[in-house]
This record gives structure tokens, C-alpha cells and sequence, in this order.
């Protein structure tokens, strides 16, 4: 990592960067004003794994 700034949503959607978690871009929007999925949602889960919240700490 050589930098550390904010980013605008406008420049997250357009970058060509690793920008974590994938799919960043697609959520902001509507959290930006201050909508927020219900029930809550565990992002950049790795492939196979459950984005089921009440599952996120199950080895």
C-alpha cells in the first residue's frame, strides 16, 4: 500500500484498482443515504463460505 486518501463513490465505481470488499461500488449507494440492507449482509465472503451474518463466526 503506498497511499491512503478517501475515496468518492464516483472514483470507487471507476477505478481499475483492488478495491475490497468486490462489489463496494454496487452497495454505497444506497447506505450513502442511509438505506441499509436488512437483514444485514456479510460481504467478500470467500467462495463456498455462507454470507449469512449469524453464521460469520462459525469455524
Amino acid at each position: 500500500m503506498d497511499d491512503i486518501r478517501w475515496w468518492t463513490l464516483a472514483e470507487i465505481a471507476a477505478s481499475r484498482e483492488a478495491i475490497y470488499p468486490e462489489g463496494l461500488a454496487d452497495l454505497l449507494p444506497e447506505i450513502l443515504t442511509g438505506r441499509f440492507p436488512a437483514p444485514p449482509r456479510v460481504i467478500g465472503a470467500p467462495s463456498g463460505r455462507s454470507t449469512d451474518p449469524s453464521e460469520a463466526l462459525a469455524p
